[in-house]
């Protein structure tokens, strides 16, 4: 039942597209806007929780942090968004697809977790399922082999999948929601700052008015906050090789979102699709395997 609360970080964060997409689409960076939420999350939480910075400096959670901070939520998701320009959105989506396989494998290793051959067939299952869910780009593929968008797609996809196994080892560790959010929210923006110095000596900065400011902050408490929160509190009782697959419901809630909000129907490809991923991660979860 915990692992609802991955569940429901993944529809927070499919929801935000109805948000950051305008916002990009206005000529804001992807970098000024992660950076501005990064930035203001991190100033919220030092408000609230300051006595929690001392413990997230410690020296014994620096690799942890830089994993899921500067790699998961900054380098990640800089990467993806810059393999987007270099190469056919296609295959970067159908490289992302390998990120749970990543996650698998690193789980097994670094938290010792248990793979069963069962498993790994639920697990292929559910990321075919994940695959289907994105059918509209399917008949778009082609395989132009940028080795520079490839290497940034899989940098995003190592960046992501050590984020879910290193945020499950500090919450096994002992660290409550808070205080790796924290963590993660500061070792994203210093790692954050030179690519903005890059975007400002490009002139790519724009000015904000106050209503995209006020989008941002919407952002940063929907999608970085709530769904953050949501998504440690879950990982701590859920094995990373489970979150993971999980994780999946992402561009289950983004088609159903796309559906109902803008008007872009399902077609029989996406359906199968989603009923899979919802069959196979429930078989996971009652077999707890």
């Amino acid at each position: 039942m915990n692992s609802l609360y991955i569940i429901f970080a993944c529809l927070l964060w499919a929801g935000d597209s109805l948000i950051r997409y305008p916002l990009v689409g206005k000529g804001i960076s992807s970098t000024q806007i992660v950076f501005y939420e990064h930035l203001i999350a991190i100033s919220l939480l030092s408000l609230f929780f300051y006595k929690s910075i001392s413990k997230v400096l410690k020296s014994k959670y620096r690799v942890s942090f830089f994993i899921i901070g500067a790699m998961g939520s900054a380098l990640a998701t800089l990467c993806f968004t810059e393999a987007f320009s270099l190469m056919n959105p296609s295959v970067v989506i159908l490289i992302q697809k390998l990120q749970p396989i990543v996650a698998i494998i690193l789980a097994s290793i670094i938290l010792k977790e248990k793979i069963p051959p069962h498993f790994m067939i639920a697990a292929l299952v559910a990321i075919t399922g994940a695959i289907f869910l994105n059918a509209n780009y399917l008949d778009q593929i082609v395989f132009d082999f940028n080795i520079k968008g490839i290497i940034f797609s899989l940098i995003a996809v190592m960046g992501w999948a050590g984020a879910t196994v290193f945020g499950r080892k500090l919450s096994v560790e002992g660290l409550s929601e808070i205080e790796i959010m924290m963590g993660r929210f500061i070792w994203g923006t210093i790692m954050l700052i030179p690519f903005l110095g890059i975007a400002q000596i490009n002139n790519t900065i724009v000015n904000i008015d106050s209503i995209d400011a006020m989008k941002i902050f919407s952002l940063v408490l929907i999608s970085g906050l709530i769904a953050m929160y949501a998504y440690y509190k879950g990982l701590r009782v859920t094995e990373a090789k489970i979150a993971t697959i999980l994780e999946l419901f992402f561009p289950f809630f983004a088609v159903i979102i796309n559906w109902v909000f803008l008007d872009q129907a399902l077609n029989s490809i996406q359906i199968v699709g989603g009923i899979i991923l919802i069959l196979s991660s429930t078989y996971m979860q009652l077999k707890r395997v």
